[in-house]
Parts: structure tokens; C-alpha cells; sequence
């Protein structure tokens, strides 16, 4: 049986970030699910439990600000999905080498099911450091 597809969401509202995340994962067999708005309403749910995401990349500051991403990963945690919420990984601007950058890190990172924090610039994570976190496809 050929192997499935990687099935990825992504919460960001840059089209930039978006065609970015289209390029990093470029080499690799996956279907995208994206969103533009930090926000769980009920189409949005219904869409990701039929998707079945095996990762969720989420941008901490959409719409008014970081808090906006917090409140989004907390939405997700509480969505159905079947076998359980997919790990989530964090990408973000703030998440930086700076001492300020890695407590920004590490409060991502403290997010039950976040397993990883990236930056987002200079560059995003290679497709391999994405998927190192994935559910197996």
C-alpha cells in the first residue's frame, strides 16, 4: 500500500508565512490544511477532525497578539480529534537567541501538546525538523 500523505495545519495569518511554509515543505508528499484566523468556531473544528492533522504549526501572534496564539492552542486542545489532539508546534517572530527569545520559548513549549518552538526568522526549520514531531502518516 503506498505510504499517505503527511497532513499538516497551519495557523498563520502572513500570506508571506504561508507561501514559506508551502516552499519548506516543497520536497515532501503532504496535504495542507491553513488558517488565517486564531479561532476554534465550529467549521474550523469540523474541518480539522474530518482532516485528521498528524501536526498542527501554529504562529503565536495572530490577530491582536501573542495571547491570541495561547488562546488558539488551548481551543485545539480541545478539539475531538480521533485518536487525540496531534502535536503542536509553535513558530514565531519572538522566539529568538536572545534570553528574552528563549522564554519565549519556553513558555510555548510549557503548552500542554506543544513539542517544539521554532523561530520563524531569519528562516523556518527544515521539513525534517517539522516532521521529526509529526504523528507517523
Amino acid at each position: 500500500m503506498p505510504e499517505q500523505p503527511t497532513r499538516l495545519v497551519i495557523f498563520d495569518d502572513a500570506k508571506e508565512a504561508l507561501k514559506r511554509y508551502g516552499e519548506t515543505f516543497a520536497e515532501v508528499e503532504c496535504q495542507f490544511l491553513t488558517f488565517r484566523k486564531p479561532i476554534v468556531d465550529e467549521d474550523c473544528e469540523a474541518a480539522l477532525v474530518a482532516f485528521r492533522p498528524h501536526l498542527i504549526i501554529v504562529d503565536l501572534e495572530m490577530g491582536r497578539g501573542r495571547m491570541d496564539g495561547y488562546q488558539l492552542i488551548a481551543q485545539l486542545r480541545e478539539v475531538p480529534f480521533r485518536g487525540g489532539v496531534p502535536p503542536i508546534i509553535v513558530c514565531s517572530k519572538f522566539i529568538t537567541d536572545s534570553p528574552m527569545g528563549q522564554g519565549e520559548r519556553e513558555a510555548a513549549e510549557s503548552q500542554p501538546g506543544v513539542v517544539a518552538a521554532f523561530q520563524k526568522f531569519p528562516s523556518l526549520p527544515t521539513a525534517d525538523q517539522f516532521l521529526s514531531h509529526s504523528l507517523p502518516a
